[in-house]
């Protein structure tokens, strides 16, 4: 409320909001040239990332190329998925404690092989930077990423007030145990 207020006071503010899930993974940011992935890296320290090109590689939704030929970096969040999850732990000595650690963990090992095996998923939700791209809104973006073959989620809604926000995390919250 209070950000919405501040952004009322110093400009003109059109009302419309984007509402999606929030991910609990690690955000990734993946450089693409030519159409080629060329490189992924964690956030790190916020400045500087890890390169974790070769792990982020093994992500079954991260696609290898995309149509797009242009200089882009795809900010987004690798995830491991609850089922996923609970599969892993079903067959593992070593029980993972959560989904969040078990991607954390899969991404900055060392070795593909053990990333590969932990089924991650990729959900991309900004384009962090292209010399070329302008996008007039989140839902132009948001397509662009479907475009490109990159996984968006399924929870995408354009709302005009933050009453429908208010709304849509309650409806969330009722059914946020199922979500996988």
């Amino acid at each position: 409320v209070d950000w919405n207020t501040r952004n009322k006071n110093i400009s003109d503010f059109d009302e419309e909001f984007s509402v999606e899930y929030k991910f609990d993974g690690l955000t990734l940011a993946i450089t693409y040239e030519n159409g080629l992935l060329k490189q992924a890296a964690t956030r790190g320290n916020g400045e500087v990332g890890e390169d974790v090109t070769e792990q982020v590689k093994t992500i079954r939704t991260v696609p290898l190329s995309i149509d797009y030929k242009g200089l882009i970096v795809v900010n987004g969040e690798g995830i491991m998925k609850l089922s996923e999850l609970e599969k892993y732990n079903a067959e593992a000595t070593e029980k993972l404690k959560n989904a969040r650690n078990a991607v954390a963990g899969a991404i900055r090992n060392l070795d593909p092989k053990i990333t590969a095996k932990r089924k991650l998923d990729f959900f991309a939700y900004n384009i962090n930077y292209s010399p070329d791209l302008n996008f007039e809104s989140q839902t132009e973006m948001f397509e662009f990423l479907k475009k490109q073959g990159f996984s968006v989620g399924n929870f995408f809604h354009i709302v005009h007030s933050l009453d429908e926000i208010e709304k849509l995390i309650k409806e969330t919250d009722k059914k946020r145990s199922s979500l996988d």
